[in-house]
């Protein structure tokens, strides 16, 4: 038999031993309750992390899919003038039905060259006292044919005849360069040889061949914004409007004034009359035929001022006329072949703000960061 003191140390050890089984199970219920918050506030960070991403994507498709304010507006985009295009998605639903959060997407300079995306994802949703946001910025930037990148590019041969004629810019030919006098203020580059080297800053001979892209006239006659069918003869002054207009035939502009930006694409050739004045520096225009004359795909004549992004993959550009009425041509001339013969000033632009550049890619991500 115990004592009375015996019984009362074991009662004491045993409520000992209570108390502390009582403390660790507490400890690992408290432990495992914050792991349990913790798991779970790393898995809505992460949903909140690809809600942003999500946010970026769709960002990317709506600037190589819209080309006009109206259509942002379509798809529910608020856009300020001269301020960043902005969209809010809320309860948005995974492939499984049930609401992941909402984000918000920010697009500044959304009609320039290089914009950039500002999104971010909020979980359980942008309201809740207890969200969980990342914040993601990606830059921008358009990919454009490297031809593009060139004063001058042809696939073949390229005559450059007239003395008078400057051209301020880099020049290729996939063939021969043949220059019979014209200054260029830039590098030229032939994978063939080059006659005249000493007219050229630099000149590298047997150089690599830059690819052309195709011109897919099946695209343009899908997303055509305006028809001219028979051909388009303009004597007056006439507005693109930033649309692209498709011509079955050629295009005649003489003593003309086009309005850009916009792009004029058509079946057979087009030639840019006496005087006529294309584009501006606000607005350049694509001239684009899919004519094989090796005569003059595009013909550019005496007097005219041109801003504009030429392409003729299957024929010639030629630019011709006397030396008293000069002929000025502000872009980039992409074609089969070219031949200068008139007093002209050729200044390379980048023209892929205005115009949608065949073998253009669309924007593509430069650069990413979380905020």
């Amino acid at each position: 038999m115990y004592s009375e003191r015996e019984r009362g140390m074991v009662l004491v050890i045993v409520l000992f031993f209570i108390l502390l089984l009582t403390t660790t199970a507490t400890y690992f219920m408290l432990t495992s309750l914050s792991e349990i918050k913790m798991v779970r506030r790393q898995n809505n960070s992460t949903k909140a992390f690809y809600l942003a991403e999500a946010g970026v994507q769709l960002a990317v498709a709506a600037l190589n899919n819209y080309s006009s304010e109206a259509e942002w507006d379509d798809d529910e985009w608020t856009t300020p003038t001269g301020g960043p295009y902005t969209k809010t998605v809320t309860s948005f639903q995974g492939a499984s039905g049930s609401t992941i959060g909402d984000f918000t997407i920010s697009v500044t300079n959304p009609t320039g060259s290089t914009p950039h995306v500002d999104a971010i994802g909020y979980v359980p949703s942008s309201t809740a006292s207890d969200k969980i946001e990342r914040a993601v910025r990606v830059n921008l930037e358009k990919s454009v044919s490297p031809s593009f990148a060139y004063c001058i590019f042809t696939q073949s041969d390229l005559t450059l005849e007239d003395i008078t004629t400057g051209v301020e810019g880099d020049v290729h030919s996939n063939g021969n360069i043949e220059n019979k006098g014209v200054t260029v203020d830039g590098t030229g580059t032939a994978v063939g040889a080059i006659s005249g080297s000493e007219h050229f800053d630099n000149y590298e001979e047997d150089a690599s061949e830059v690819t052309i892209p195709a011109l897919d006239m099946s695209y343009y006659e899908t997303n055509k914004d305006v028809l001219h069918s028979g051909g388009w003869p303009e004597s007056g002054t006439y507005d693109l409007s930033g649309k692209i207009h498709y011509v079955t035939g050629d295009f005649t502009a003489s003593g003309a004034t086009i309005i850009g930006p916009g792009t004029i694409v058509a079946t057979g050739t087009i030639k840019m009359g006496e005087g006529t004045v294309v584009g501006s520096v606000d607005g350049i225009v694509g001239l684009f035929s899919n004519s094989d004359s090796e005569d003059g795909a595009v013909k550019i004549e005496t007097g005219s001022t041109c801003y504009t992004a030429i392409f003729a993959p299957n024929g010639g550009v030629k630019i011709e006329g006397p030396e008293e009425t000069p002929v000025s041509v502000y872009g980039s001339i992409v074609a089969k072949s070219a031949k200068i013969e008139a007093a002209s000033q050729l200044v390379y632009m980048d023209s892929s703000d205005d115009v949608a550049l065949p073998g253009s890619a669309g924007f593509s991500i430069s650069s990413w960061y979380e905020q």
